[in-house]
């Protein structure tokens, strides 16, 4: 599971919401990420995905949580994604 901070800790780490975070994949990957319970099912940048296996949500803490169901590791997908792993 990914977790990007809100409100950052430490210097250096990116600042972003969950709609940033939406929006930038779905730039990437050409496909809208839909509504899922309390987040986000989306096709996952960091391979070739025909359905929807990363899942997005926003913690209470205000992290925001992503994991990929096919496997792909943290640094694959913030690389996918232009972020800092």
């Amino acid at each position: 599971m990914l977790l990007l901070p809100k409100h950052p800790t430490r210097k250096g780490v990116m600042q972003m919401d969950i709609h940033e975070l939406v929006n930038r994949i779905e730039l990437k990957t050409g496909h809208q990420p839909k509504r899922s319970g309390h987040g986000y099912r989306a096709r996952c940048p960091a391979h070739d995905d025909q359905n929807p296996s990363l899942s997005v949500r926003e913690a209470s803490d205000g992290k925001i949580l992503f994991t990929c169901f096919a496997g792909c590791a943290f640094e694959s997908i913030c690389a996918s994604l232009d972020l800092q792993a």
